[in-house]
């Protein structure tokens, strides 16, 4: 891993009953401030699965995750009752391959003022990630940056070598809408995407402000 930027993707599902109750420990995750190698954090509902949970969690590289997870971690949870929350949790640990720079800087610098995130996950064929990362560099980041996005990131899984997921950080639902509207079919096209993957699901996070942890 070297010292690529570590991304932490969280994806919980949240019966309704239990939704409030998601949110208030959630913001118990303000201890993360300050903790060595924490760059951001954001969260917020998925807008097509109103019980999804979604959590970016940003690190300078392995090394503050793992003492993280040694010691803050532990404490933070176990003080709450957010596991009595949610009836499943998923998490990713990926690399970050391809700084995204929007208006705003890469995406930790994006993450203050940002309001909406699209997530891309991408399971890339065999023989293909050459190709699709090349893809990233040349046609996607470019070109979300010119439609508005604040910043974003490229990152491989570090468990699962042929999943991708991209993230790109937007100033409003309405302003990734228009880029969808707008360049995105020009962008696609060039980008072929269904030459590289196998899979490519997606979502849209729009983010709570008081799940917001700056670093």
């Amino acid at each position: 891993m070297g010292g690529s930027m570590l991304l932490k993707w969280i994806v919980c599902d949240v019966p309704a009953a239990s939704r409030a109750s998601f949110s208030w420990e959630q913001e118990r995750w303000a201890a993360l401030s300050g903790a060595p190698g924490f760059l951001g954090q954001v969260g917020g509902w998925d807008r097509e699965k109103p019980g999804a949970a979604c959590v970016l969690g940003l690190w300078s590289g392995r090394a503050g995750y793992e003492h993280f997870m040694a010691d803050l971690h532990d404490r933070v949870f176990l003080r709450g009752g957010q596991a009595g929350t949610y009836a499943s949790i998923d998490v990713t640990l990926l690399e970050d391959r391809l700084p995204m720079v929007g208006s705003a800087g890469a995406l930790a610098e994006a993450l203050s003022s940002a309001r909406f995130l699209r997530v891309a996950d991408c399971l890339v064929r065999a023989g293909s990630w050459d190709r699709f990362e090349r893809v990233q560099r040349q046609v996607w980041a470019p070109g979300m940056a010119k439609s508005g996005m604040l910043g974003g990131a490229f990152g491989r899984s570090i468990a699962d070598p042929r999943r991708a997921i991209v993230f790109s950080a937007w100033p409003s639902e309405r302003g990734h809408a228009g880029y969808v509207a707008g360049p995105f079919p020009g962008l696609r096209a060039r980008a072929a995407p269904e030459s590289d993957l196998d899979r490519l699901d997606g979502c849209g996070v729009r983010l709570e402000p008081r799940w917001s942890v700056a670093p």
